[in-house]
């Protein structure tokens, strides 16, 4: 609570037109790794995807074909409940995603339409088995670009 205070015009009531400074609440790191923590816990999305040419994918010392023309869905709660990746995987941890190579907010205005993404530039902080996990977050299934070049 002491951390949302800090974000609120001092001469703001129940009745101005705005209470709080909305881009310096957006662009609070420490309430963006709360978002995306809650994101974690909660999706329970997928992504479907379209096999466009035959391939092989190693998944946990094992080699896996896929035929092209396949139907490849990925549930997001498998990489978000892993273990090996997260540690105590049902504890609200925020902290575990700051300083994270995540899609951030630059806010750029006074205006919450005014947020524009862009790539952090730390490097990532999650792993699996001493491997960096580059997508370690799909709270909405994510694109193309999270799975491999040959899903549509």
């Amino acid at each position: 609570m002491e951390r949302l205070q800090l974000h609120a015009y001092p001469e703001a009531n129940i009745s101005s037109e705005s209470i709080f400074n909305v881009p310096a609440l957006l662009a609070d790191p420490f309430l963006q790794a709360c978002f995306q923590e809650t994101l974690r816990l909660r999706g329970q999305n997928g992504s479907t995807r379209y096999v466009k040419e035959a391939t092989t994918i190693p998944v946990g010392g094992k080699d896996y074909y896929i035929r092209e023309g396949s139907t490849v869905f990925i549930l997001a709660p498998l990489i978000h409940m892993d273990t090996d990746i997260y540690s105590n995987v049902h504890e609200f941890q925020p902290e575990r995603f700051l300083d994270a190579d995540l899609e951030g907010a630059l806010i750029q205005g006074n205006h919450p339409s005014d947020v524009k993404l862009e790539k952090k530039s730390g490097p990532p902080k999650l792993f699996k088995h001493g491997i960096p996990v580059r997508h370690y977050l799909m709270p909405f299934g994510g694109g193309e670009n999270l799975v491999r070049r040959i899903f549509v």
